[in-house]
């Protein structure tokens, strides 16, 4: 059984849980752009009493979009974490077929996530009192962990540095596990190719394309593909590819994110893919700017934190759901790809995953794996979307505004408290997370390549 004062904490505030998820999904931002996310999360952690900062995480002139909030004193520090940012082009109204609405979207249920953990730290301060468990819980509102690297800037500026540890969860279309996958490491950069403009009719011999130069080192990274490691991910886009066919493009530009299965291994297939990118410049007779933003590992798992984080979620009652609720995921599951469920599992997630007992490499990256290289971190992943749904569609987004991802929410909320409270009640565990990170992490290659702020005040 879980806290009583964690279960009355979640009796009590259900419903305002719900409305917070419920204004995230309904006011979904991109990321570094997350001013009413942050204050609405602010707001409700100063509303529980914790000692609440805003800031904005990239030193933009622009309103805050990251959170610490903290409650209690001393030694251990447990943070939990949240994100609040939106994918783009993923709006969709609550009903589970495809209805499109214009914008952002949280199609990866940051929503849920941002309540969940919320509501997660709220109920350890009320455990804290009720039970006088020593220590300090600290909630960290994160921006921009699609692709922006939030996380990668409160870490250099130190607002890590106050943890003895950190957990997590995020919604997923599977039931409850804990983190035991690596991860990819991940790159991201800005290729610029600066050469000279002519008409194109008149005088192409005068002229450099810029353009050219792109569309050559595209080319030249699809040869390299198969060169490469069967983990190796290399994604791109346009940024710039001139304006009018008749004038010969002076300036076009790329933005690259490159992933691997490590460190090590990342920053040698960003060496590879910048020779690619001079070689186009030097065809095109164009000048290159090779601007690497970032370069932030995989995750660290760590046996010793995710023992606790199990035993805390074999203390948690069954997630149970309605008819009603049932019959919508049957709905939006055949409606997604046209098949029905299994017989074997329902439509939606509710169990709790036997883990593994092994770390194991898998594809996708998230910036808390900076984090997590620094700070000993447990995670858990699933509940709160439809089975058979793709992350980042429509169809997780359907689940994320409704009591169906609601009610993960609140349930992975109360797993993440119970986890803290019983880390604070045995902080001769810290010693054994810190031991464990520094072994699991002896010899590997740690560089990570932190961005830059843009506007710092």
């Amino acid at each position: 059984m879980i806290r009583p004062a964690i279960e009355k904490w979640y009796k009590e505030n259900a419903e305002k849980t719900d409305a917070f998820a419920r204004y995230l999904w309904e006011n979904p931002e991109e990321g570094h752009h997350e001013f009413k996310s942050c204050r609405a999360n602010a707001d409700f952690l100063r509303a529980e009493g914790f000692e609440v900062k805003t800031f904005n995480a990239r030193g933009d002139d622009a309103p805050d979009t990251a959170i610490i909030a903290t409650f209690g004193h001393g030694h251990p520090v447990v943070g939990i974490y949240g994100e609040y940012d939106a994918l783009p082009g993923l709006g969709q109204n609550d009903v589970p077929y495809r209805s499109e609405k214009e914008g952002f979207g949280h199609g990866c249920g940051h929503n849920l996530m941002a309540a969940g953990c919320t509501s997660a730290v709220c109920a350890v301060k009320a455990a804290m009192e009720a039970e006088n468990l020593p220590g300090t819980i600290v909630y960290l509102g994160c921006p921009a962990e699609e692709g922006g690297c939030g996380k990668m800037y409160m870490l250099e500026d130190g607002y890590f540095d106050m943890l003895d540890c950190l957990l997590g969860w995020h919604p997923r279309t599977n039931d409850l596990a804990l983190g035991e996958k690596l991860q990819m490491t991940m790159g991201h950069a800005v290729i610029e190719f600066h050469g000279v403009s002519a008409h194109a009719a008149v005088a192409p011999e005068k002229g450099r394309s810029a353009l050219d130069a792109c569309e050559l080192m595209n080319v030249g990274v699809q040869y390299l593909r198969e060169h490469c490691t069967s983990d190796v991910r290399i994604h791109y886009s346009y940024l710039a590819a001139g304006e009018k066919p008749n004038v010969v493009p002076r300036y076009a530009a790329l933005d690259y994110y490159f992933r691997s299965k490590d460190l090590k291994s990342c920053h040698e297939l960003m060496e590879r893919i910048k020779k690619v990118a001079y070689g186009a410049a030097m065809m095109t007779e164009t000048e290159c700017v090779f601007n690497v933003n970032y370069i932030h590992s995989g995750c660290q798992p760590l046996s010793s934190m995710n023992e606790i984080m199990y035993n805390a979620l074999l203390k948690m009652p069954p997630l149970e759901y309605t008819k009603e609720e049932y019959d919508y995921a049957d709905k939006l599951f055949e409606a997604f790809d046209g098949t029905k469920p299994d017989k074997e599992l329902t439509s939606l997630p509710t169990k709790i995953e036997k883990p593994r007992g092994e770390f194991y490499f898998a594809a996708g990256s998230t910036d808390v794996g900076c984090v997590t290289y620094k700070i000993p971190t447990a995670r858990i992943f699933g509940l709160g979307m439809c089975r058979n749904v793709a992350m980042h569609s429509w169809g997780a987004v359907a689940t994320a505004g409704n009591s169906i991802g609601f009610k993960a929410a609140r349930y992975a909320g109360a797993a993440l408290a119970e986890c803290a409270c019983d880390i604070l009640a045995q902080p001769e565990k810290i010693s054994v997370f810190k031991d464990e990170l520094k072994r699991r992490l002896e010899g590997k290659f740690t560089t990570q390549i932190f961005p830059k702020k843009k506007n710092a005040k």
